[in-house]
Order: structure tokens, then sequence, then C-alpha cells
């Protein structure tokens, strides 16, 4: 079963959700290729053709819940599996023959992802 994200999830810049209106604009060449409106379809479509068959992620099920603003390539994804429930893809827009790729990480909950993320937003914010 895959996981819902909470209907009061506040997502917080770059991170986008999928049913945001910009995604539609953001993936046009995605809709046009796979010929389907729905984005979050069309995400899981393009993971499935980047993943051999020795990828971990090869037999999950997908979600694609939101993609981030300042890049593009990266996606987050819910899934069926237990131990990895929510992963963040880099997507590389090919079919890839090496399981390493397209690369990925993994976290436990929303919760889990949300604190990885407020470490690196506030990492970058330093930087500034």
């Amino acid at each position: 079963m895959i996981i819902a994200i909470p209907n009061d999830f506040i997502w917080r810049e770059p991170w986008i959700p999928i049913s945001d209106p910009s995604a539609k604009s953001v993936y046009r060449f995605l809709i046009t290729e796979y010929a389907s409106d729905d984005v979050s379809q069309v995400l899981v479509d393009e993971l499935r053709n980047e993943l051999c068959s020795a990828h971990p992620l090869c037999t999950a099920n997908f979600y694609a819940a939101a993609y981030c603003k300042t890049d593009t390539d990266d996606v987050l994804y819910l899934t069926d599996q237990v131990s990895m429930p929510i992963v963040c893809v880099h997507l590389t827009w090919k079919t890839e023959s090496k399981p390493q790729w397209p690369h990925f990480d993994s976290y436990e909950s929303v919760d889990a992802w949300r604190q990885q993320m407020e470490i690196e937003w506030r990492a970058e914010k330093e930087t500034r």
C-alpha cells in the first residue's frame, strides 16, 4: 500500500506538489511523449522507463507526489515498499543499464523527508 501525504502537509520551496498547475507546464514534454494529461502518471512512466531490472526500485509501485522547482530532475515518489516508502529520485531521462542509476534517497516517512529537507534548506540559507 502506498502511503498518503497528509492533507495539511505544507510544501516548502523549492518543492511543489504534482497537483500544482505549474507541473503541467514543467513536464509538458513528458505529457506529449506519453500522451497523457496525468503528470503523476507520466513521471511514474518515465521512472519505470529508466529503471533496469537490477535497480532496487524495479519492483515498486509509485505515485509521483512533488517535484523540485530548482532541479526538475528531482521527483519525490511515494512507494509501496515498506523499507522505502518515500524516495527522492534524480531522473536521468534515459533508460539505464546500471542499477545505481537513477540515483535515489529513501526516507521512512514524510516527516523524515521533511526533516532532511529542513537541514538542507538551513545549510543552503547559511551559504548565501
